[in-house]
């Protein structure tokens, strides 16, 4: 803005002649401070005028800003009223749009109904329909809000949730959208804000990614969330911004800006010499102008507005009579009409001009959240949206702009053109480099100025000068020096390993030895002057020359041993640093050890400081010994540049670290040369006769006092200049009177009194606005339509004041005044009022005491909530208490927004609680809300959202009620017809064009629940709503009584005072009837005498038995009065405040009142507690009212219920249910639900893309159920439980295992005892025919044993039927396990005899039965089975099978089975036996083939067969079996294989013994089968 302003009086051909300033305040992002601000602006900052004439700066024309919505609605309400203009440049609230309400306020940035737009158009660009959306809970947010919620209605997306950003960042309500947010199905999430840290932290914390964000303007460019931490979460983030512009020269501008000593420029001064040109800053950063750019551009709009003012030609000008604006009385609203014109165009080339409401043209870039190469975010430009574009095509992107970028490696960056790595410049600081020669040069010089000086001192060795204070020193100091100046040269070249390690060591070394050069030369000052005293002769004896060299080799040799460790620690080596500057390699040495740099300095420094105040101590000694001084100066320099190296070498990147470094070695080096040796050269060589002893050893006369005295006298006369001028500044001669700027037409009641108050009303209503062109100074309104309830309202407070000022009990020897005003139901006329009040009304003061009427202690109103949210905003700055009896809103609540508001009706907050209570009671979960288009209908709407959240309960539509658009009135019926919602919630002030639409198009049957802006209006109490709003539920304001009101209110009379014409108009109204005005009578137009009997009337004024808003301004009147007597009874030294001291009563402060209103305590005399909170809110009750039908048939409004927050029954809400009306057939409440309850036995599953309140009614899974209605999940079932078939509760769990009784286990068991039956038969058999040849062969003993192992395979199955128990559990596997391998060996024994007894048949294995005779076919068996026994034996010690009851198989059912215990001992078991069975299949294969007489190999082959295909069946079927039937298988499978065994083997014998016992002999058996062949 300063840089425009100069660039502005620089230009010749715009305001020629004229030169504009500037104040520029800061508003500290606070609505108090910006209103402060803008009228100390408008008023003046002045603490007094020394004229009455009032003449002060030149007056402010103009205002650029308030930057924000909230500060520029309440800023341009006040600014309005005197037509000031304002020209914001970032704020965007729609609302400002309204030019009723804000007449003279401009801005250069578009409004946010045309950001939504553009927001809504990249959705629709993307097809995203489906959005979540983030506001904050402010202006800004609140109205954007609403715009996208109306703008995604015409795309056709739909809001899958919409959240409130909490003020204060409430953590657990951060928590609670992170979790709406995690849960949503919606990707995309659109965020109005300018603040989302909070919610970004918690969302990080929950690793809630894959979101796709799309930012407003308030926050798309914003740094705060730019860092490498958010780039998981915001990388792709697209957005829309400001657009940018160019502003040459404004860099440098800003580079060379200086601060100066004027107390108006509030900031702490350093030296002013600062160089900005180092620091990189959002600051000095123009590379992405917008906010700048829209403020260069109001200022330009506000400068071509005052050009073309001053360019107008008298007699042809815009105003009236064709005038022009007088400059020398400049009118604000003049300058508006010209801004109003404005049209031109920047040096960047964009058009600047505003319409008929005050907006820019509406342009924006498209901004994408990229990754950087340092993994922060950059945000690139990858499109425009333009509402005016020549292409007509709004949003233009480039989506190859989109993709997301390549991080280049670490040594490369990206090229010019972005699309390939190129490998970093690397950068040090080289001889090539004009620093690296600069400093280079120093050097060089400094090492040639010593070794000039050198030869000087040399060729000079044996005079005065250089000879004193030990010349060895002196020459000493010199090669130090040159040391110094030398070592610069390690610092400059590309950093090495042996540079990096000698750099810092000799550049300590070197000056160590210096600064003990210059600590030694001052110990002998101070020796050779003590011992030129007789008490000190002796002292340079203990201090000559071999001291002095010692002193300074010790003092050298430490630092010698400081570098040498660090060197060998922890060495300094080449380190190539990409942190500093992305784009480069910066090569550099680092320093290894901080901890050995740091060591090294402050030895450095030690010395330095001991040298220091050696010298500081020394430099009063006679003048012969003056080199004290030089030191002493000397070393000041030396601790002054390394002090400030430090945070330069600290703050400076990369070569520039290294040249501050050497710069500070070069600056201390020649400090110390030039401050030693220059005077004592000078003496040399220009001035040689004073270099002999006697002069070294005479005085010289300073000059210093007298310079010392002339600079005094030059301050004196500065100080006396400057008293002069102020105090003849203070002695102006002036004349006249001081005089208001304007006076405002307000129609009102007043009284004269010892103390006024103030009050507000809606008595009538602003319809028609005067017309604001600004070619005259605007009209005073003029406002209609009387309202007789208010009229009622505003005599309350008269009748109540009368009642105290009567009272000698309250405000004794106290007369309280008056001063009511109609706002007409309009802010502009609320905020004229309000102001009149607190500044008085005369037009002129006569004294400079500016003394007037008795001050309004405080006012009573204003009934809305928005008037009273932007008037409080104001009187809070001066801490004037406003007392509203109707406003509602929950938001004035804020004391730190509202310090001096306070109320006696309840706040929304508890009005919305109340209403979800009637709700709650009826179990009306799915409603409709409507709402009006203002801060009480907003807020209460936003409220009420949160309390049904936390009820359970949904908002099936949320629609906001326009002023005067019949289409959305319209629309919003259409959306109550296509609901499925029963119940209506409307908070607003106004609904008749709703009614009548919902009239037109008979939508009946349904409940309204009204709030309680309407719930007592008689608007809609007419015969022809009751069918519509009958049987409505509403909340009204606590009913109350006032005695001796009615009479009061009867007996008024107008008067001819013009302060009390609200009265007159009042009466005309009355009895329509005029006043005589001293016009000309209508013919026919009835006149008023002022004698006419209200007490014939019947209106709203004359009821008295429904006193709500009247009962409220009663209260408030008498709080006022409770607290000022309270105020009046203050002690002196017991009072309050500071000191304990009382209020003024002659000079009382507004605050004060405050005070004592905050703790106001009384009781009316209808009986209610009058106090308030510490938000200055009112106790909680209401009375629930219900719209029933009276005999004439139009609507009366019946008490049926109270609503308590502090009931002591701690019930909040009470109705008599037997006095409802309900307006339906049935006579009943309705149901309103989105879906039915589910009832138990089923649970809510919402439906997709739905409130929670529509859901499904899912049956609950087997194994669970659900005991309640509207169950949102079902309950499992215990372990030992099932569901019923209905899903209400748990049975026991059927126990099920293979139990006797069982058919299946009857048929097992069966089959078991009839195998067993079968081998004892087959026993008998072979008993019985033992002696025969052929149960003889091949050893009869293996057959009985074969038998005897089924008999026990067939009986063990009985061990696996019934109930487990332990005995059982164990035995049942061991006994089939020992059973089958008693009987697999068996037969594999005999399949062995049969091999035997063939070998033996040849001559070659005749001694085949030796080896393999009976004794060892029965060891074999006995060592086969044995190992079984063993792996049994260990299977059950180690791990036992056990009964164990499996919920696994069957979850309707526990299986009681025998869990295994050891898998591995069951595969062992099994396994074996199948070895066995492998092998005798085998043999008996080999020897199926043998001659028939011994053909019993063939049977043992099939049996085998039979065996092995049973059990590699059995396998897959057990482990696939569930439950008992696993049990019956491994059952079945021992049944198979023992029945198969028991066929195949003994079936064929049996069949010769009994059926062929032919053929049961030795020659048959050992005959061949040929013949019969």
């Amino acid at each position: 803005m300063v840089f425009a302003i100069n660039e502005i009086n620089n230009n010749h051909n715009l305001l020629p002649n004229i030169t504009l300033g500037y104040q520029i305040y800061d508003n500290c992002l606070r609505l108090g401070v910006a209103f402060r601000a803008a009228i100390d602006l408008i008023s003046g900052s002045e603490e007094s005028f020394s004229d009455l004439n009032c003449t002060g700066p030149p007056p402010v024309i103009g205002i650029i800003g308030d930057p924000g919505s909230t500060q520029s609605i309440a800023i341009s309400s006040v600014l309005g009223l005197f037509r000031v203009p304002i020209v914001s440049y970032y704020a965007t609230c729609s609302c400002l749009s309204d030019r009723n309400k804000y007449p003279s306020f401009f801005r250069t940035i578009p409004s946010d109904a045309f950001q939504v737009r553009a927001m809504v158009q990249i959705l629709k660009h993307f097809g995203w329909t489906w959005v979540g959306l983030l506001y904050s809970d402010d202006d800004y947010g609140i109205y954007a809000a609403q715009s996208f919620h109306q703008e995604m209605q015409l795309f056709g997306g739909c809001v899958a949730f919409s959240e409130i950003l909490p003020y204060d960042n409430n953590h657990r309500d951060i928590q609670r959208i992170v979790e709406v947010i995690q849960t949503s199905t919606a990707r995309v999430v659109v965020a109005f804000s300018t603040d989302l840290l909070s919610l970004m932290d918690e969302l990080l914390l929950q690793n809630v990614t894959g979101k796709q964000w799309i930012a407003s303007e308030a926050w798309t460019t914003t740094p705060v969330l730019h860092t490498p931490h958010y780039l998981p979460l915001l990388g792709g983030t697209l957005g829309i911004a400001i657009r940018r512009g160019e502003i040459q020269g404004l860099c440098d501008f800003l580079l060379h800006l200086r601060p100066d000593n004027n107390p108006k420029n509030r900031r702490k001064v350093c030296t002013g010499q600062e160089d900005l040109s180092s620091t990189d800053t959002a600051y000095t950063d123009v590379s992405e102008l917008r906010a700048s750019y829209n403020v260069y551009k109001a200022v330009y709009a506000m400068a071509h507005a005052l050009h073309d003012l001053m360019q107008c030609e008298e007699g042809r000008g815009p105003f009236s009579g064709n005038s022009c604006a007088d400059i020398n009385n400049l009118q604000p609203w003049q300058v508006v009409h010209y801004l109003q014109k404005v049209n031109f165009t920047t040096g960047f080339g964009d058009h600047v001009s505003f319409d008929k409401n005050g907006d820019a043209l509406a342009i924006y870039d498209v901004m994408n959240w990229q990754p950087n190469s340092d993994k922060s975010i950059i945000v690139r430009t990858v499109g425009v949206v333009g509402e005016g574009a020549a292409t007509g095509k709004v949003l233009t992107l480039d989506e190859d702009a989109l993709t997301e970028c390549v991080v280049c490696p670490n040594e490369f960056w990206s090229s010019p053109e972005n699309d390939r790595c190129v490998p970093k410049e690397v950068e040090f600081l080289s001889y090539k480099d004009p620093l690296g020669i600069s400093l280079t040069t120093a050097s060089l010089l400094g090492t040639s100025f010593c070794a000039v000086v050198m030869v000087i001192f040399a060729h000079h060795r044996n005079t005065p000068v250089v000879r004193a204070n030990n010349s060895e020193l002196s020459f000493l100091l010199l090669w130090s020096l040159k040391l110094c100046f030398l070592c610069v040269l390690l610092y400059i070249g590309r950093p090495q390993l042996w540079t990096c390690q000698l750099r810092h060591a000799v550049f300590g070394i070197s000056f160590v030895l210096c600064i003990s050069s210059i600590l030694v030369k001052t110990m002998v000052v101070i020796a050779v002057f003590k011992s030129s005293r007789p008490e000190g002769k002796a002292t340079l004896k203990w201090f000559g020359a071999a001291q002095q060299r010692g002193t300074v080799v010790a003092l050298t040799t430490t630092q010698v041993a400081i570098c040498t460790v660090w060197l060998s620690t922890a060495s300094p080596t080449p380190y190539k640093n990409s942190q500093y500057i992305s784009s480069k390699i910066v090569y550099e040495c680092a320093i290894g050890s901080e901890a050995g740099f740091c060591m090294l300095l402050g030895y450095i420094g030690l010395l330095a400081a001991v040298s220091f105040l050696l010298a500081f101590m020394a430099r009063k000694l006679p003048d012969n010994f003056n080199e004290a001084k030089f030191i002493t100066f000397s070393m000041l320099i030396f601790c002054a540049v390394w002090i400030t190296f430090i945070p330069a070498y600290v703050s400076s990147p990369g070569k520039y670290s290294v040249a501050v470094e050497i710069f500070a070695i070069l600056a201390s080096s020649f400090g110390v040369l030039l401050a030693i040796f220059a005077p004592k050269c000078y003496i040399i060589i220009l001035h040689p006769e004073r270099n002999t002893k006697k002069a070294i050893m005479g005085r010289r006369v300073s000059g210093s006092y007298s310079v010392k005295a002339r600079e005094m006298w030059i301050t004196l006369n500065i100080c006396l200049y400057l008293s002069f001028t102020c105090i003849s500044a203070s002695f102006i001669p002036s004349s006249n009177s001081c005089q208001l700027q304007g006076h405002f037409k307000l129609n009102g009641m007043y009284q004269d009194g010892d103390f006024i108050i103030g009050g507000l009303f809606e008595v009538q209503h602003l319809k028609v606005f005067p017309e604001l062109s600004f070619k005259a100074e605007p009209e005073q309104p003029q406002c209609e339509e009387f309202y007789m309830s208010s009229f009622q309202q505003g005599q309350t407070v008269i009748f109540a004041i009368e009642e105290i000022n009567k009272d000698p009990n309250l405000l004794p020897n106290i007369t309280l005044g008056y001063h009511l005003y109609d706002n007409c139901l309009k802010l502009v006329v609320a905020f004229r009022a309000a102001i009149d009040l607190i500044s008085g009304r005369e037009q002129t003061l006569s004294n400079l005491n500016c003394t007037g009427p008795p001050p309004v202690i405080a006012i009573v109103g204003d009934p809305g909530s928005t008037h009273s949210i932007a008037v409080s905003s104001v009187l809070g700055l001066f801490r004037v208490p406003l007392i509203s009896y109707y406003a509602t809103c929950s938001c004035l609540s804020d004391r730190k927004k509202y310090p001096s508001f306070f109320r006696t009706i309840p706040s929304d907050a508890f009005q919305v609680k109340a209403m979800v209570q009637i709700l709650k009671y009826f179990g009306w979960t799915w409603v409709g809300v409507i709402y009006s288009d203002d801060d009480y209908g907003i807020y209460a709407a936003q409220a009420f959202h949160k309390e049904m959240q936390l009820f359970g309960g949904c908002v099936a539509f949320s629609e906001i009620m326009p002023y005067d658009n019949h289409r959305d009135i319209q629309r919003i019926v259409t959306v109550i017809k296509a609901s499925t919602a029963k119940v209506i919630v409307a908070f607003s002030t106004d609904l008749l064009a709703l009614m009548d639409e919902l009239l037109l198009q008979n939508v009946t049957g349904r409940q309204w629940i009204a709030s309680e802006a309407w719930t007592t209006s008689p608007v809609l109490h007419g015969s022809r709503y009751l069918p519509l709003v009958g049987g409505t539920l509403g909340i009204a304001i606590r009913r109350g009584e006032i005695k001796g009101l009615n009479d009061f209110l009867l007996h008024i009379r107008p008067d001819h005072d013009p302060r009390n014409n609200m009265v007159r108009i009042f009466w005309e109204n009355m009895f329509g009837c005029r006043f005589q005005t001293g016009g000309r009578e209508i013919e026919g137009e009835k006149m008023c005498t002022g004698e006419e009997d209200l007490s014939s009337t019947v209106n709203e004024y004359t009821d008295v038995s429904e006193l709500r808003a009247s009962y409220n301004v009663y209260k408030a009147v008498y709080a006022l009065a409770h607290a000022l007597h309270d105020l009046m009874q203050c002690e002196e030294g017991r009072g309050p405040f500071s000191g304990n001291s009382c209020a003024d009563i002659n000079n009382l402060q507004p605050w004060q009142m405050v005070q004592y209103l905050q703790k106001v305590n009384f009781t009316t005399d209808f009986g209610d507690h009058v106090s308030f909170d510490k938000n200055g809110d009112a106790l909680a009750i209401y009375d629930v009212m219900n719209w029933q039908p009276s005999s004439d048939g139009s609507v009366i409004v019946r008490t049926v219920g109270v609503v308590d927050e502090g009931a002591a029954t701690g019930k909040v809400l009470t109705l008599d249910e037997d006095l409802l009306y309900w307006n339906f057939e049935t006579k009943n409440p309705p149901r309103s639900v989105c879906s039915e309850s589910c009832p138990p036995g089923t649970r809510r599953a919402t439906r997709k893309g739905l409130p929670v309140c529509c859901f499904d009614c899912l049956p609950c899974a087997d194994g669970e159920i659900s005991n309640i209605t509207d169950s949102t999940e079902c309950k499992l079932c215990p372990d030992d439980s099932w569901s019923n078939p209905e899903k209400t509760h748990c049975n026991p769990k059927e126990v099920e295992f293979l139990s006797y009784e069982d058919p299946l286990g009857i048929s097992l068991s069966t089959a078991s005892l009839l195998g067993t039956c079968f081998c004892v038969i087959v026993m008998v058999i072979f008993a019985h025919h033992r002696n025969t040849p052929v149960v003889r062969a091949n050893n009869s003993e293996l057959s009985f044993l074969l038998l005897l192992s089924l008999k026990l395979c067939f009986l063990c199955v009985l061990l696996f039927i019934g109930q487990p128990q332990l005995w059982t559990c164990q035995l049942r596997h061991a006994m089939f396990g020992i059973s089958f391998v008693l009987c697999v060996s068996s037969i594999l024994v005999k399949t062995m005899v049969v091999i035997a007894v063939f070998k033996s048949s040849r001559p070659e294995g005749k001694s085949a039965m030796k080896w393999f005779g009976a004794a060892q076919q029965r060891g074999t068996v006995l060592v086969l089975t044995a190992v079984q026994v063993v792996i049994c034996a260990v299977w059950l010690s180690t791990a036992s099978p056990t009964p164990h009851k499996n919920t696994v198989y069957i979850r309707s059912k526990i299986v009681y089975e025998c869990s295994i215990g050891s898998l591995a001992g069951f595969a062992i078991l099994l396994g074996y036996i199948g070895l066995l069975a492998a092998v005798s299949f085998l043999l008996a294969f080999l020897a199926r083939n043998l001659p028939d007489n011994f053909n019993e190999a063939k049977f043992i082959t099939f049996s085998m067969l039979i065996f092995c295909a049973v059990w590699i069946t059995f396998v897959p079927a057990y482990v696939s079996s569930p439950g008992k039937y696993a049990v019956a298988v491994e059952i079945f499978a021992i049944l198979a294989s023992s029945f198969g065994l028991l066929v195949a083997i003994f079936a064929p014998k049996c069949y010769i013994i009994i059926l062929h016992p032919e053929r049961n002999t030795k020659k048959a058996i050992m005959g061949r089968p040929d013949a019969k062949k």
